[in-house]
């Protein structure tokens, strides 16, 4: 069967005759789905100093495999301070 289309605002909606078939909506409004974001990133940060050495110092990347990949990474690249 042939079906009508509608232009409802943005959107066309097709509508079908047949009983049981679903309306589908045919988005023409390329920004509809865009994020828009109000609040600014890392709003509550409180920073501690002793809390992000203990998690990002140098100490701590020297205990793991995965934080000695890091510190020669960041020594390989030339970074004045390899650790936070």
């Amino acid at each position: 069967m042939l079906g009508i289309a509608r232009r409802i605002g943005t959107s066309i909606i097709k509508i079908s005759h047949a009983p049981y078939q679903k309306i589908t909506n045919i988005n023409t409004n390329p920004f509809q789905f865009v994020q828009i974001r109000s609040k600014v990133f890392f709003e509550n940060y409180e920073p501690n100093y002793r809390k992000r050495k203990r998690k990002v110092g140098f100490l701590a990347r020297l205990k793991t495999k995965a934080g000695k990949k890091i510190l020669f990474r960041r020594w390989m690249k030339g970074r004045k301070h390899l650790g936070a």
